[in-house]
């Protein structure tokens, strides 16, 4: 039996940076996709090859040890299937993919989803989207050690444009819109993820431990006590900080700003959602490419994760005409996402940029489905 899984790209429209301190965050699911395709074997060796990165391996089931190179994110889905009981023999595998590896499109993400879904189906584990979400993100955080949040692994499985509350019992809603329009613009420039969520992660933690070494109202120090996603960011309020802050290095206290102003932005963009999924219209859709702009706004300039570049290339996306523009990922290069009104008018908006040679790579892309699997004889 041959098994082929598909997963597509991500954005994270709204609450960027926010999944890995436990606040909910909205993703869309974007019309690039990642494939695997590949057999069951009569052994225990696995083969693996990507003709996205030309990259061949060949390893024992049991030989699950990171060496380097996109082979550790299969073995960390190995690993995390193998840790919950699965049993595992030998297959062959195929991965291409249209998704630019490290532009804040979720690349990593899809990757983990379609692995996991793949075996899913391979070895008939029978695991939900959900499941294959979670044990995705496993993958990642527990196995690979990537300081990630759930927006990726959700997204990716889930399709269309969700909510995910990102603390347990992980809750997911999907909004009911189907025709969003989106140009993606890939500056060209290239980050780790790891790197960018990290430092800000550090910093925020030395935030919170300096606030917590001062004299503070006993309800704030409460809602400061545990690690990152524990903090109760919903209930702090700018105004019960904004005394105690002045204690704060100015990049750490704006890492803290960032995090309780974005999540104010999210909110109001939920409500637009709510609305467009029920009442379609311009003024909604000019009303979300508002939030956007508010957003990528805050990430520049209270969380420092745009460049030169993506301020240039953001700029020309805004004169064409695009609704909203914002990062994408983690930021420090990768890609813009812009909202458009319609399919027309993002094709009109893709033209003028392509004739200016504003981007290396640009796309218009529709919302799509999330973790797609078929079995053939």
């Amino acid at each position: 039996m041959r098994v082929e899984c598909s997963t597509p790209a991500r954005a994270d429209l709204f609450n960027t940076h926010q999944d890995y301190k436990g606040l909910p965050v909205v993703a869309a699911a974007l019309s690039l996709r990642l494939r695997v395709t590949g057999v069951r074997l009569d052994s225990s060796r696995i083969f693996a090859y990507s003709s996205t990165v030309g990259d061949a391996y060949e390893f024992d089931v049991d030989d699950l040890s990171f060496t380097g190179g996109w082979v550790d994110y299969l073995k960390a889905v190995l690993r995390a299937l193998r840790r919950r009981g699965f049993p595992l023999t030998g297959f062959e595998l195929v991965v291409n993919s249209e998704i630019p590896i490290g532009s804040g499109l979720g690349s990593s993400g899809s990757l983990v989803v379609a692995l996991t879904g793949f075996l899913s189906r391979l070895f008939n584990y029978g695991l939900s989207p959900k499941d294959i979400a979670e044990l995705a993100y496993r993958a990642e955080r527990d196995e690979l050690s990537v300081p990630c949040g759930r927006l990726d692994q959700y997204a990716s499985a889930l399709g269309g444009v969700l909510l995910i509350e990102t603390k347990p019992p992980y809750r997911v809603e999907q909004f009911k819109i189907s025709e969003f329009y989106f140009i993606v613009a890939d500056s060209g420039e290239r980050h780790s993820t790891k790197s960018v969520h990290s430092a800000r992660q550090s910093e925020l933690r030395k935030a919170i431990q300096l606030l917590l070494e001062k004299p503070l109202p006993p309800e704030v120090q409460l809602k400061l006590q545990g690690d990152l996603s524990s903090v109760k960011w919903s209930l702090l309020t700018e105004e019960e900080l904004q005394p105690h802050l002045d204690v704060l290095p100015t990049a750490l206290k704006k890492r803290v700003l960032f995090t309780l102003r974005m999540q104010h932005s999210t909110l109001r963009a939920l409500n637009i959602l709510h609305a467009l999924s029920s009442t379609p219209s311009q003024m909604l859709l000019k009303e979300l490419g508002a939030v956007m702009n508010e957003q990528h706004c805050l990430l520049r300039d209270l969380y420092d994760v745009s460049t030169s570049r993506l301020e240039d290339l953001r700029q020309q996306l805004l004169e064409a005409g695009a609704l909203g523009v914002k990062i994408t990922g983690a930021g420090l290069g990768g890609c813009l996402i812009a909202l458009v009104s319609d399919k027309e008018h993002g094709v009109r908006i893709l033209k003028r940029l392509e004739a200016s040679g504003a981007a290396p790579q640009l796309w218009l892309l529709r919302l799509d489905s999330g973790l797609l699997c078929t079995s053939s004889s």
